[in-house]
């Protein structure tokens, strides 16, 4: 359980220590880096649906899944009403890029 929980503090620390030159590539959907960061939201979001995990793995994941979606959602004033709908699970994916 440590170790799954170092993963998910890493790659949190990675995206917000790696947001220059690069961040260009997070907003392009065929790119490599969007489509692993895709990835690794998808394999958070288990994380924090996952009721026999630690409510500690839980709640990083939780973060990560904020951080992530920040990072890749434009335009970041949509933020709040995004996640506010995928907590509710109310979201429209049609609208969802």
């Amino acid at each position: 359980m440590n170790d799954l929980l170092v993963g998910v503090r890493v790659a949190m620390t990675l995206v917000q220590k790696v947001q220059g030159p690069q961040s260009n590539l997070w907003n392009d959907s065929s790119s490599p880096i969007w489509q692993s960061m895709c990835g690794l939201l998808s394999i958070f979001t288990r994380f924090l649906n996952d009721d026999d995990l630690l409510q500690t793995i839980q709640s990083t994941s939780g973060l990560a899944v904020i951080l992530f979606i920040k990072t890749m959602f434009r335009p970041s004033e949509k933020l709040p009403g995004l996640i506010s709908s995928l907590l509710l699970q109310s979201a429209d994916c049609t609208s969802i890029p």
